[in-house]
């Protein structure tokens, strides 16, 4: 199922600037990264997931629109702040803030993308915890040495993981052995 980025905000340098960054991010979003100002303009199709990145106002005008007859499960809001802070973390996760950096911005992104994935494929690989957890980390784009330094394990250990990974998910040495 394919997965489109919907940036819905009214100030032009906030979606042009968040368009860019975003073009320009390792996501390779290229056609399914799209501006738009208005909700009402919206063509939603129905074997779509759709990562909306908006405004609390027009999020409010898109719910009414569109989101009211598509199933909760094909959808992720994340929601642009002009605010510096987040109340509670959790909220954070569903935020972009002003002040916030491309790789904080773009984490937000492969997030939202990621919770698309069903959560037992997984298991229904044979994937060990550890190994999931590998999994995702890489996923995240983090390095072998940053999976190490975080789970406090060798580099070796995290590299003999991600080996047996890809032999478990039969897919390419280069697509993740190579990817950190």
């Amino acid at each position: 199922m394919n997965t489109r980025v919907l940036i819905i905000h009214q100030s032009a340098i906030l979606s042009e600037g968040l368009y860019k960054l975003l073009q320009n991010s390792p996501l390779q979003l290229h056609d399914h990264l799209r501006i738009m100002p208005d909700p009402a303009e919206l063509n939603l199709q129905p074997s779509t997931n759709y990562i909306f990145i908006t405004s609390e106002t027009l999020f409010g005008k898109l719910y009414a629109l569109h989101l009211i007859h598509i199933n909760e499960a094909h959808y992720r809001v994340i929601k642009i702040d002009t605010n510096e802070l987040c109340e509670t973390e959790s909220e954070c996760d569903n935020v972009i803030h002003i002040n916030e950096t491309q790789n904080q911005i773009v984490d937000k992104i492969r997030c939202a993308a990621n919770s698309f994935l069903p959560e037992k494929t997984s298991a229904a690989l044979n994937l060990t915890e550890r190994e999931t957890e590998i999994l995702k980390m890489v996923a995240l784009g983090n390095a072998s040495k940053e999976i190490a330094d975080k789970l406090n394990i060798s580099t070796h250990t995290v590299v003999t993981h991600r080996k047996n990974i890809t032999e478990k998910l039969r897919v390419g040495a280069r697509a993740l052995i190579l990817s950190g």
